[in-house]
């Protein structure tokens, strides 16, 4: 990839184009995730729903607490996750 199409890409997509997994370190962004997700309070018709979730960043599935958006792996923390 061009460094130019790279610098582009990444102000505003912190995943690889081509496996998925995290380009840099997210430790920071997913901790403002975890603030964010702590003080929401989702209707009570999903409270205390999961879902199967697979990570781009360890490979590893597991359930995750019921989002909307946001779905933290349970393995790594990591939100770079998708729904299965």
């Amino acid at each position: 990839m061009h460094s130019s199409c790279f610098a582009a890409y990444t102000r505003y997509n912190y995943t690889c184009p081509l496996c998925a997994k995290s380009i840099g370190d997210m430790t920071v962004y997913f901790q403002m995730l975890d603030s964010l997700l702590a003080s929401e309070r989702l209707p009570t018709e999903y409270a205390g729903r999961t879902q199967l979730v697979l990570c781009n960043d360890c490979g590893k599935s597991g359930f995750a607490p019921f989002h909307f958006v946001y779905h933290s792996c349970p393995h790594c923390r990591s939100y770079n996750t998708r729904v299965t």
